[in-house]
């Protein structure tokens, strides 16, 4: 067998056993998808709920004397919240959040960000970082969501920020995802004009009243919010995951057949060689 032919066979055989690692990975990533996706919808539909409550109630023009629905006009930073992966090997998951992102920091901004991968890249260029919550990842609780939360909220009334911004990707479908970003501080007012002048359903009665109802309702209303997008990068990332190892397993079963094809060929010539050789040398 010639060194070519050595060579050749090595190289399918290192190839097969990568293809192994990707064909895994990526059921690895389709069963995560999927638990993530359970809690997308469910999340989604929670978030909601409390939107509409909270929607009902402005309908009804209480006034809501809370801090969260008014600018830091004292404080020109941005807490930008980017929310990246710990791990790799999810294709261009990363890089197209952080490009999406640079454009809209500045240099008085303060960044938060989950995800080892963004935090190695995004610390390069900005050095007014937050690192508390880096890890978070799989490891995703409502604990965390809570920390987040107080976090936010503390320094918003504290006047420390302009603004709360999370960035993140969002899940469109198993094959399409874009960056986009939320205004989490300071909430916005979805009801408009038309809205108020409908004529209202006959709503509960809430108990001691309606002002201190509402006042419990916006933190939870916030840390739904939190919980909303980081499950949507999460499900993003593992959609993400999932697609680049398919395309790898793809691309390392072309690959194998090509150099299959180079190893036959090699070999069939090898053989036609030697057969030359036999019948040249019976006839002398």
């Amino acid at each position: 067998m010639s060194v070519q032919m050595q060579a050749t066979k090595r190289r399918i055989n290192s190839i097969v056993a990568t293809r192994k690692i990707t064909s895994a990975m990526e059921l690895i990533a389709v069963t995560k998808l999927q638990r993530w996706q359970k809690y997308f919808y469910s999340s989604d539909k929670f978030t909601e709920s409390f939107k509409t409550i909270l929607n009902e109630y402005q309908k009804l023009e209480i006034k809501i004397e809370s801090p969260y629905f008014l600018e830091n006009k004292e404080s020109s930073g941005i807490l930008h919240v980017i929310l990246t992966s710990n791990l790799g090997l999810c294709g261009a998951y990363n890089n197209n959040l952080i490009n999406y992102v640079q454009n809209k920091i500045k240099e008085e901004d303060t960044l938060l960000v989950i995800g080892k991968r963004g935090y190695r890249e995004i610390r390069k260029t900005h050095d007014n970082i937050i690192t508390d919550f880096i890890n978070v990842g799989d490891d995703l609780s409502y604990d965390t969501v809570l920390k987040l939360g107080r976090l936010f909220t503390t320094r918003y009334k504290l006047k420390k920020d302009n603004q709360v911004q999370i960035h993140y990707t969002h899940y469109i479908n198993s094959l399409n995802s874009e960056p986009r970003s939320i205004t989490l501080l300071p909430l916005r007012n979805e009801t408009n004009e038309l809205e108020l002048k409908e004529q209202l359903a006959p709503f509960p009665i809430v108990e001691p009243d309606a002002t201190q109802f509402l006042e419990e309702l916006i933190p939870l209303y916030i840390n739904a919010l939190i919980m909303k997008v980081l499950i949507a990068a999460q499900v993003s990332e593992q959609s993400a995951r999932r697609n680049a190892m398919e395309a790898a397993t793809d691309n390392a079963t072309d690959l194998i057949d090509e150099l299959m094809i180079q190893y036959n060929t090699a070999r069939q010539a090898a053989i036609t060689q030697e057969l030359t050789e036999v019948l040249g040398g019976s006839n002398v």
